[in-house]
């Protein structure tokens, strides 16, 4: 076959090197097409691994939302408990311990009064 780079157009050409230009074109084109459909395909494959990982990314960004909304509610349950709940809980302890302390002074006070004249039975005796 003659040089393949020949660029002398008056030189003839042979049906054998016709031929074997096109096959060789032909394979070349080949390669270059069959890469390019390998790029294309792997561009698709690329792009849906890029849609699915984004998929996946807002999925944690709305777990890490609610996540986020739970521990302010938590924390205001926590800033409740600390306080209010304390509150409420001194305010039953001292209604309980008047009540307690008013119990017993009223049960002193029938022994005082049973036996408030007890030094002058004494003193009697």
């Amino acid at each position: 076959m003659s040089d393949p780079n020949d660029d002398d157009m008056d030189k003839p050409l042979t049906k054998r090197d016709a031929l074997e230009l096109f096959f060789t074109k032909r394979e070349a084109l080949e390669i270059f097409l069959a890469k390019r459909e390998f790029h294309d395909v792997m561009k698709n494959v690329f792009d849906y691994l890029d849609k699915r990982f984004e998929a996946v990314d807002n999925r944690f960004e709305a777990v890490d939302k609610r996540l986020e909304a739970n521990d302010e509610r938590l924390n205001a349950l926590m800033k409740w408990f600390g306080s209010e709940f304390r509150q409420q809980l001194n305010d039953d302890m001292a209604g309980h311990i008047g009540t307690m302390g008013l119990q017993l002074r009223r049960d002193i006070g029938l022994l005082d009064d049973r036996y408030k004249d007890l030094p002058e039975r004494v003193t009697k005796l």
